[in-house]
């Protein structure tokens, strides 16, 4: 029996039966253990007091900020769009820079008539080089931070937020907030 022994532990396959035996042990004994906690590594959460995530939250109001400056403009300039949204862009850039001078009280600058164009017509506009459609239908935060550092869209948030009144604002339930 002894030689049965030896010759066994020299046999291939009853090294690999005995290796999975204790191996089969060694997971019954760990089962059998109080589970270990598995949280993942990684941020902490913060409590924003949103009730939707961030990037859902920040989409909608600039959703709402350009569906204001799109009525406001439609209003003051009575510029009629086209079926699915076409515009002629010699005439929309001229409604524009009338919009922006009796809006605004100011001399029309390329990058204000540019921002404006890009936020209220992005379909329209060479998509890949509108950072206002990529924001509002491929977020990312660094799109975002981007969009806030351009002193015009900077402008438009602040006038918008001095224009529309504050109860208007807090839909809270519409936009995420608690």
């Amino acid at each position: 029996s002894s030689k049965q022994v030896v010759s066994m532990s020299n046999d291939p396959v009853s090294q690999n039966v005995a290796q999975s035996e204790q191996a089969s042990d060694t997971l019954k004994k760990q089962s059998t253990q109080e589970p270990k906690s598995r949280k993942k590594a990684g941020r902490k959460r913060i409590n924003t007091g949103l009730t939707q995530r961030k990037d859902v939250v920040l989409k909608k109001v600039l959703r709402k900020i350009r569906n204001y400056y799109l009525k406001d403009f439609k209003a003051c300039t009575q510029f009629l769009i086209k079926t699915r949204g076409k515009v002629d862009d010699a005439m929309f850039k001229d409604h524009l820079q009338v919009y922006i001078q009796k809006e605004f009280d100011q001399d029309p600058k390329p990058g204000m008539v540019r921002t404006l164009s890009n936020l209220m017509f992005a379909k329209d506009n060479k998509q890949n080089t509108n950072l206002i459609y990529q924001t509002l239908y491929k977020f990312s935060f660094a799109r975002f931070s981007k969009i806030t550092k351009n002193v015009h869209f900077k402008y438009l948030i602040q006038r918008y937020s001095e224009k529309v009144e504050t109860e208007t604002l807090t839909a809270d339930e519409s936009i995420g907030l608690a």
